[in-house]
């Protein structure tokens, strides 16, 4: 008797009880390897019941038959537990398992839902199918969608695939599956990377006449979680746009047709592609759940297929185990573990009756999916065997940033390793997947459903348990596949700190490695140890020429003392017969020269009286001859500069910089010294310097009312800077826009009185032709054009209707076109308009409406977004993709009296300041929510700011509480290399330009410095 046929449990237990008495029970426990002690208290009838429950689970029932008869051969075991429904040999309900098309027949509960979507695709081309996890969207599209369009249309194609983490090869298996060719697969592949029309194109080849195409896509979501090649994603999407789109122009009878299924959670990742998105607009069905009626028939109409009937009560308990009593719909995810119940409850049943003891010996709707997963975990596993399926269930997962965890599909060979353990994790897997928690094909494996995944607790508790340990060895996973598909290129290998974190964390999880994992890192560590070999060798042969030079030179320079000491030795004879020479001649010279002498002092004496000081500069003209200067020009200050070049020039009399580097003379060797002799901007065609160093808002502008200076920028080409006004309190006073335009030799200061209350969160200089300053002020944006008399408003855009009426914060991202608000409770994301601010989506991470999403940044690129969320007393650092406008897990550090954050320019380290004035540098390149610290900085004595250079070498700190900038070298923890002081009580507003050439600051006192950043020299 095998493990699916049916059989009549009380019959059996009922025997049991009567032919055994309980010391024969413990024998018969003994004889099956099950601990009698680990039966639950109670009668010999409960513990008999219990034993052929888990015989039953198990599937170990004919192993119970095989004791019994070997104990009790005069009774007939077999023939007593067989039962006339020989109907019921094949489950009718899934499981885990999705139905599929082969499973049409009992599929139930979505006919009305199935006759609209078949209609649908009767006059479009394209559909899609949208949503929870859970609510059975595969089933659908599979078991209930086909089948009617294959009765309307009996000559359909129907090709059936999932994008994988390969969508392009995915897709070219599918509708290449009838051919005998490799080569056919190959060129399909390479036509659709590079030609978006080869899916139209090979389906209109793959109908004949007569015949219709359907492509279901199941899972499209894998499209955004697994595949890693945004050029395949993109191509994937294209071809499929481009299909569907020509079939809906066509005039003929549309024979290529699309579906895909897609779970609603990463819905808005589609929403990064144009077409895809407005397609999705028009051609979407979101389902929602069964309603209690649809759900009854999807229970009962299975069994009565099957000859199967349910204990009078036990549908009602269904439904309302699963929350569908009365009128409700079911909850959210509910279909999978009720279709589990359902399986676990028929391998519990009395004949041919599912009834309530079988029910809760299977656990439960809620219950079930846990207790089978744990059941086979614990009882069916040995310890080493339980290692392995630890490491298989980790490695079929993907872990969610933002979403929930999801499932993921692997390569046997990722899973089975070459070595002696293969044969080991082949057995667990086949166990998993005989138990149906996991399932496979002929290349890949993944888990049955993400309800698993969900509700298990023990493969929970592992996840949680070390997930920046489970990301790094993903990472790994994926290199060491990427290096093996590039043909192990040295290039894809690990080296400097990725490759020490990844060596440190796999001496701990060795028995987590598969084959391929161990042979990437080491040849990671062989290449690593080759090039250090190879620097130590180039840094000896430097040496060894550094000392040869310094030999010859020393040679040269003794060679060179010599020669002048014989030098010296004749000139000192040469001068001895010259003093001889001219004491002989003095006596005969004074006497010639006394009568001379008045002759000569008369002729002075009327050449001074001819000569004059023309030009009042107190030179005479003989003076300027000699000093070379020009009589028509004024040099006041005597710097050999005249008066007129000096302000072209700006140069410094003291610290001349002949080679225009931005360092002066005699500190050219200095790896980083900004040029804070004179504070000057520096256009970008770099012909002309202008100094700023003057520019002070306290009296150019505010006549004694000073304004602390906040959101700061600087234009692209730095011929621009903008600065906002920061109030206190509610002063009743509107805020301030300051703007110095740059033109040739002339500054332009603009003050603009905006009529605004509230501070100026953040500036920014449109990239687009001409010039145009967009500003966030309290919850308004404006949006400034100049003319020649001044900036005017082009447009203004009210944040409240946005929900956003306190806003804590704002960033505009690095080009110009899209805005980041932060607010109570939500934060907001805009796109910057000709005419005002689209808004694209809000979110919240924390239903406090106390909390405040304040420090909104991006990163140096625009890849990353960041917002620090403030409840008051705790804070959490989130940081984001643009891409998808979502947060990954927050930052889970102790990250109480954070303030500011800033990411480096290659995303690797991120910065947090805090208030007692620490700033804490992170690697961050493993994007895990708990990064190990780098080092700490002991940068300000209280509440530390922070920003990067665009090179990522230097860290500027400062504090609005102290009026010092200082500047640190990102690469190691020493003391700051500088400190620029303002003067001021505090700094308020920090940046570098763009190009990393300016470092620029505003005060507390309303003023704004500016110095220039040379180069660091490498």
């Amino acid at each position: 008797m095998t493990s699916t046929e049916p059989i009549d449990q009380r019959k059996l237990r009922q025997a049991i009880v009567a032919a055994f008495n309980e010391n024969e029970l413990r024998t018969l426990c003994f004889d099956l390897k099950i601990d009698y002690e680990a039966l639950p208290p109670g009668s010999k009838v409960d513990k008999a019941r219990e034993l052929v429950a888990r015989c039953l689970r198990e599937q170990r029932i004919d192993d119970l038959l095989t004791v019994c008869e070997a104990a009790r051969p005069k009774i007939g075991w077999r023939a007593m537990v067989e039962t006339a429904v020989s109907s019921t040999t094949t489950p009718p309900f899934m499981g885990l398992k999705y139905f599929d098309i082969a499973n049409a027949d009992l599929f139930f509960g979505r006919e009305a839902l199935t006759e609209e979507l078949a209609a649908h695709l009767q006059t479009n081309s394209f559909l899609a199918v949208v949503g929870a996890s859970g609510s059975g969207k595969s089933s659908l599209v599979r078991a209930g969608l086909v089948a009617p369009l294959q009765q309307s249309s009996p000559n359909l194609l129907v090709h059936v695939f999932t994008p994988t983490d390969h969508p392009l090869e995915a897709m070219a298996t599918a509708l290449t599956r009838n051919s005998s060719s490799i080569g056919v697969t190959a060129k399909f592949i390479d036509a659709m990377a590079q030609d978006r029309r080869s899916l139209h194109l090979a389906g209109r080849r793959l109908v004949k006449e007569g015949q219709k195409l359907l492509l279901i896509i199941d899972q499209f979501e894998e499209l955004f979680t697994l595949c890693r090649s945004e050029e395949d994603r993109q191509a994937f999407i294209d071809n499929l746009l481009t299909a569907v789109a020509a079939e809906a122009n066509s005039q003929t009878n549309r024979p290529i047709r699309a579906v895909i299924a897609l779970r609603a959670d990463f819905y808005h990742h589609c929403a990064q592609y144009d077409d895809l998105r407005r397609l999705l607009e028009k051609q979407q069905r979101f389902i929602g759940a069964m309603n209690p009626s649809e759900l009854r028939r999807a229970i009962e109409e299975p069994a009565k297929r099957s000859g199967l009937t349910f204990e009078s009560g036990l549908v009602d308990l269904l439904l309302r185990d699963v929350g569908a009593g009365g009128d409700q719909p079911p909850e959210p995810g509910a279909l999978p573990l009720l279709s589990h119940a359902l399986l676990e409850t028929w391998r519990r049943r009395e004949g041919n009756q599912l009834t309530f003891a079988g029910y809760t010996e299977a656990g439960g709707v809620q219950g079930a999916i846990a207790k089978t997963a744990e059941t086979v975990f614990q009882d069916q596993l040995s310890p080493e065997q339980q290692t392995i399926a630890r490491n298989i269930f980790l490695r079929l997962t993907e872990l969610g940033e933002g979403t929930q965890d999801t499932r993921r599909r692997a390569l046997i060979s990722e899973l089975i390793p070459a070595n002696d353990a293969a044969e080991a994790t082949q057995t667990v897997l086949n166990l998993l997947s005989k138990a149906r928690l996991v399932t496979t094909d002929e290349e890949t494996a993944e888990v049955a459903h993400e309800a698993l995944i969900r509700e298990w607790p023990t493969l929970r508790l592992w996840l949680n348990d070390n997930r920046d340990g489970l990301r790094l060895h993903r990472h790994l996973t994926e290199s060491a596949h990427d290096w093996q598909e590039l043909g192990r290129d040295s290039g894809e290998l690990y080296r400097s700190s990725r490759l020490a974190q990844t060596i440190a964390w796999a001496s701990q999880n060795d028995d987590n490695l598969n084959d391929l994992e161990r042979e990437f890192l080491a040849a990671s560590k062989k290449a690593q140890q080759q090039e250090i070999d190879e620097s130590q060798a180039q840094q000896q042969r430097e040496l060894e020429q550094a000392q040869q030079l310094a030999g010859a030179e020393a040679r040269a320079a003794k060679r060179a003392r010599n020669f002048n000491l014989a030098l010296v030795a004749i000139l000192l004879l040469v001068v001895a017969g010259a003093v001889a020479l001219l004491n002989a001649q003095r006596s005969q010279a004074i006497a010639e020269g006394v009568s001379a002498e008045a002759t000569v002092a008369a002729r002075e004496t009327a050449v001074a009286a001819q000569q004059v000081d023309a030009d009042g500069d107190g030179l005479s003209l003989t003076e300027e001859t000699e000093y070379g200067t020009d009589p028509t020009r004024r040099d006041t200050d005597l710097d050999d500069l005249d008066d007129g070049r000096e302000i072209a020039i700006g140069s410094d009399p003291l610290n001349p910089d002949s080679d225009n580097d931005g360092r002066i003379d005699g500190e050219d060797n200095n790896p980083l010294r900004p040029d804070i002799s004179t504070n000057y901007i520096v256009p970008s065609d770099d012909t002309t310097r202008f100094q700023l160093e003057e520019v002070n808002l306290f009296n150019d502008f505010l006549n004694g009312g000073a304004r602390s200076i906040t959101g700061l920028s600087i234009s692209k080409d730095n011929r621009a800077v903008a600065a906002g006004s920061f109030l206190e309190g509610d002063s009743g006073e509107s805020a301030a826009i300051y703007i110095w335009l740059i033109n040739g030799l002339l500054i332009t200061p603009y003050e603009i009185e905006t009529g605004i209350h509230g501070s100026v969160l953040a500036t920014s200089f449109s990239t687009d032709p001409g010039i145009r300053l967009h500003a966030a002020i309290g919850s308004t944006v404006i949006s400034l054009d100049p003319f020649s008399e001044g900036w005017v408003e082009a447009w203004l855009y009210n944040l409240s209707g946005d929900g956003l009426n306190e806003p804590c914060s704002a960033a505009f991202h690095p080009d110009g076109g899209s805005l980041l608000v932060g607010g109570r409770a939500k934060w907001a994301y805009f796109q910057l308009l000709a005419n005002g601010l689209g808004f694209v989506e809000s979110n919240s991470q924390n239903y406090n409406t106390n909390a405040c999403y304040t420090d909104a940044i991006f990163s140096y690129g625009g890849t990353y977004f960041g917002l620090i969320e403030d409840e008051g007393q705790d804070e959490s650092v989130f940081v984001g993709e643009v891409i998808n406008r979502s947060f990954g897990r927050p930052f889970n550090k102790s990250v109480s009296g954070v303030i500011d954050m800033a990411l480096s320019p290659d995303n690797e380290v991120l910065a947090l300041g805090y208030e007692n004035g620490r700033v804490e540098l992170y690697d961050y390149s493993e994007r895990s929510s708990s990064p190990p610290l780098l080092y700490p900085i002991e940068a300000h004595p209280s509440f530390a700011n922070a920003v990067f250079s665009p090179d990522g070498t230097i860290l500027a700190t400062s504090s609005p509480q102290e009026g010092i900038v200082r500047l640190w070298r990102v690469d190691v923890e020493d003391a700051p290399i500088l400190e620029l002081d303002s003067e001021a009580n505090g700094v308020t507003s920090l940046i570098f330009s763009p190009d990393g050439h300016y470092l620029l600051f505003g005060t507390t006192e309303g003023e704004v410095h500016v110095y220039g950043m040379p180069e660091v020299e490498k």
